[in-house]
């Protein structure tokens, strides 16, 4: 089941399911920038778009967004409306998603520290993310 939300103003954190991980990365930088897992007091801030097939997903601060780079890599880029930066959000179980473009899914690369897209695979832990919204979510979440 694909996950479509309507609407722009959630603000939300993508945290690695299994891994104390979220998704950042320095969105200053050059043009082009590489999307990077950080720790909890560096994670990005992420808002949404619904764009006209999908997602786009773009940091609260800064101008760009993300965007696959060379039909793998995951980057911040500025927006040109191309289906690399077109996101769709996968609910696979409780409080778990994975994330996807172009029929790839984004999945976590820990001896690169960066983020691809493969094959999905509804078992691979690194495909796996969490979307939260307040520290009380994820409290509930990993504590219940």
């Amino acid at each position: 089941m694909l996950v479509y939300f309507l609407g722009y103003s959630l603000q939300f954190y993508i945290k690695h399911f299994y891994d104390d991980l979220y998704i950042g990365g320095d969105i200053y930088a050059n043009d082009r920038t590489q999307v990077a897992p950080e720790g909890i007091n560096f994670r990005g801030d992420y808002m949404y778009e619904l764009g006209y097939s999908g997602l786009i997903i773009k940091p609260k601060f800064g101008k760009k967004i993300w965007d696959i780079r060379d039909n793998y890599s995951l980057i911040y880029f500025k927006e040109h409306g191309g289906p690399n930066q077109v996101f769709q959000i996968e609910y696979i179980g409780p409080y778990t998603y994975q994330i996807i473009n172009r029929g790839k899914c984004l999945e976590y690369k820990p001896y690169k520290r960066e983020y691809e897209t493969t094959y999905c695979n509804r078992m691979a832990r690194n495909q796996k993310f969490a979307f939260i919204k307040t520290e009380e979510e994820e409290i509930y979440r990993t504590y219940g």
